[in-house]
């Protein structure tokens, strides 16, 4: 009978070899072809994109939407006297009556449990934004109708 051929150390330690430096060459390509735009950039081949926030990072959604609120009420409402546009959140007490001004023209009525932004006050009156209905809608209602947060 004949004994199975055996590799010897030699050609174990050349293949060995090879592999290694096949990796260490893929690695090079892969680092090149990632350091390219910045290369590319460095010798004057392409312009240096600047990307810029709309938002500034420190700013949070709630914040971005409240001011959105505030500007669009400041836009409809210009003779408001709450100059700031602070608002705040509130919850209606009892179900309650939505007006276009403070006390005429009713709008809806908002039921109780309901969240509502509160962006601005006028004698027994403020100025809200319903959000907890299934549309969003902007008016008037009583102070005693809502209890703030």
């Amino acid at each position: 009978m004949r004994e199975p051929a055996t590799i010897g150390p030699q050609p174990l330690r050349r293949l060995a070899l090879t592999g290694a430096t096949a990796l260490i060459g893929v690695s090079v390509v892969f680092i090149l072809i990632a350091a390219l735009p910045s290369i590319s950039r460095g010798l004057g081949l392409t312009d240096v994109r600047t990307v810029t926030r709309v938002v500034p990072k420190h700013e949070s959604a709630k914040t971005i939407s409240r001011d959105a609120v505030d500007a669009r009420s400041r836009e409809l409402f210009p003779d408001d006297d709450d100059p700031d546009g602070a608002s705040e959140l509130a919850i209606v007490r009892a179900k309650t009556s939505v007006y276009a001004t403070p006390g005429k023209q009713r709008l809806s009525t908002v039921n109780p449990g309901t969240a509502v932004l509160i962006i601005g006050e006028k004698g027994g009156y403020y100025r809200v934004v319903v959000l907890g209905e299934d549309k969003k809608q902007m008016g008037w209602v009583e102070k005693t109708s809502v209890r703030l947060r």
